[in-house]
C-alpha cells in the first residue's frame, strides 16, 4: 500500500504541527533530507503518484494523526514536482498554489496559507496523464488559465475536505513549458512512488533519444527537489516559531 513504512517519517516531539505528503519516491527523500536536521514536529509520507493513490492512503494517514494526536487545525501540505504550463513558470523555482482550476473550470483556494509567504503564487490544474509535449501544455493553459500542472492536486483536496482539515500545495517546477517528456514515463513509476528501472530501460532501448530527455529531466529534478526542501524548511521553521511564541 502506498506511503507504509519505509515511505514514512515523523520528526515529532510532542504534537505535529504539519503533515506533508509526497507523491514520488525521490520528493519524499528530498523532502526527508532537508528536514531530517531540524527536528521539525511534522510527518512525511509517500503517496504513490495520480488520484487513486491519495484515497488508498487515507486510511493510513488517519492513522497517523490519531497517533499523532493531531487535531483539525494541522494543516496537510501537498509537496513535490510539476511541470510549467507558461514561459514564466520557471524551471527550479518553487511556488505556492494560490489556485487549483478543474478541468471544468471550477476554482478552489488554499485553505491554510501560514508561513508561505517568501514562495512566489501560482495556479495549477491537475490531468491523469503526464503532459509531455509543448503544443499539449499551452493548450491546456489556454483552456483552463493555470500555470502549473500536476496529477494529484484534486485528489488531495478531495482527501483534506473528508478528513476537515486545511491545506496547502507547494510545487516545485522540474520540465518547463518547452521541454518534451521521455515516451512511456507514465509507466516508469510505480503505485507505491518507486521507479520502475526496467521499465525505464526497455523505453531508452526502443527509443535511443529517450535518455537524453531522462538526463535533462533528472538535472532539472535534482534541482527542483533542492528548491524544494529549502522551501519547506523555512515555511516550518515560520510556523513552528508562530506556534511558540
Amino acid at each position: 500500500m502506498a506511503g507504509t513504512s519505509p515511505a514514512s517519517e515523523s520528526h515529532a516531539h510532542g504534537r505535529i504541527s504539519a503533515v506533508i505528503l509526497c507523491p514520488l519516491r525521490h520528493e519524499w527523500r528530498a523532502v526527508r533530507r532537508a528536514l531530517r536536521l531540524f527536528a521539525k514536529p511534522v510527518r512525511i509520507l509517500c503517496t504513490g503518484p495520480g488520484h487513486a493513490a491519495l484515497q488508498r492512503i487515507r486510511p493510513e494517514l488517519e492513522g497517523h494523526l490519531e497517533t499523532d494526536q493531531a487535531n483539525s487545525s494541522v494543516p496537510l501540505i501537498l509537496a513535490g514536482l510539476a511541470g510549467a504550463l507558461t514561459a514564466d513558470a520557471r524551471v527550479g523555482a518553487t511556488y505556492r498554489i494560490d489556485q487549483v482550476i478543474s478541468a471544468r473550470g471550477e476554482s478552489r483556494a488554499p485553505t491554510w496559507t501560514g508561513s508561505l509567504d517568501h514562495l512566489p503564487g501560482a495556479s495549477l490544474t491537475t490531468t491523469s496523464r503526464a503532459v509531455r509535449r509543448s503544443e499539449d501544455r499551452r493548450s491546456l493553459n489556454r483552456e483552463t488559465g493555470a500555470e502549473l500542472v500536476d496529477m494529484e492536486s484534486t485528489g488531495f483536496i478531495e482527501l483534506a475536505d473528508q478528513l476537515g482539515h486545511p491545506w496547502a500545495i507547494v510545487r516545485s517546477i522540474s520540465d518547463g513549458v518547452h521541454d518534451r517528456l521521455p515516451e512511456g514515463i507514465d509507466g516508469w513509476i510505480n503505485e507505491r512512488g518507486g521507479v520502475r528501472t526496467m521499465r525505464i530501460l526497455a523505453s531508452c532501448a526502443k527509443r535511443p533519444s529517450t535518455l537524453a530527455d531522462l538526463f535533462r529531466l533528472q538535472r532539472s529534478s535534482q534541482r527542483a527537489l533542492k528548491s524544494l526542501g529549502a522551501s519547506l524548511q523555512t515555511a516550518l521553521s515560520n510556523t513552528v516559531d508562530q506556534r511558540h511564541r
